[in-house]
């Protein structure tokens, strides 16, 4: 009911009464036990809220310790939170903005999250501060790297936190359309077996090392270019004893 009356407050932009506020600061360290899926619901609702920055009166309340540990609120930009779409992945990345990728993980881990929002989360917190490329093949690996289906999230991310390029973002969007992982590529397994090469792992890194060539200059992915380098690769393996 603390962190309720907290989230009713950001949820329909109220104010808490200074004695209910005064209450929760007392009774604080019950909400030890409360679950953390409990815990992670409420504040999962506040930061989606039409008033994220209202995270702040848990913080002030004093239930911070017991719902996000390694968060620190000295100096927090608040504001930052609305500076994204009610979305719950970039409002949480933001929340932990000052957390390392693998603080970041546990803290999602520790509040329940599901695997898709910390890995999306961790994501935005491994590219916090990658600088966007300014030149196309740069750009091309770096988009699959990150996974094209991630960009604008990042985007959107790095905007609410004042770091980005939009120039080079610019740049980096308009290789979106180019071949950028493996299921791009003309060429797949079953070709490069019908070509001669070895199953297994070594097929799996023939694949990379196309992918890598593609990357580069994606001129390069057409079938004829491909057979030929994939040609090369195998001529080159080494020979079994």
């Amino acid at each position: 009911r603390m962190l309720r009356a907290l989230r009713f407050g950001a949820y329909l932009g109220f104010s808490v009464a200074r004695e209910t506020f005064a209450a929760i600061r007392k009774q604080r360290e019950l909400l030890a036990y409360v679950s953390k899926e409990r815990i992670s619901e409420e504040l999962n609702k506040i930061l989606v809220s039409g008033h994220p920055e209202q995270i702040r009166r848990v913080q002030r309340a004093g239930l911070m310790p017991w719902c996000v540990p390694a968060f620190d609120g000295r100096n927090f930009p608040y504001d930052s939170l609305n500076r994204v779409p009610a979305e719950r992945v970039l409002r949480w990345a933001l929340f932990l903005q000052r957390l390392t990728p693998e603080e970041t993980d546990a803290a999602l881990r520790d509040l329940r999250f599901d695997n898709e929002t910390r890995r999306r989360a961790v994501r935005l917190a491994e590219y916090r501060e990658t600088p966007f490329p300014r030149e196309a093949a740069a750009a091309r690996h770096f988009l699959h790297g990150l996974g094209p289906e991630y960009f604008e999230e990042l985007v959107s991310y790095r905007r609410a936190l004042g770091t980005l390029d939009e120039e080079a973002a610019a740049l980096v969007r308009g290789e979106l359309s180019a071949p950028l992982s493996l299921r791009d590529l003309v060429l797949g397994g079953k070709d490069l077996l019908a070509l001669g090469a070895p199953n297994g792992q070594r097929l799996g890194t023939m694949l990379e090392e196309l992918l890598r060539a593609v990357l580069d200059d994606p001129a390069k992915n057409e079938r004829g270019a491909l057979e030929a380098l994939a040609c090369a690769l195998i001529a080159a393996e080494p020979c079994e004893d």
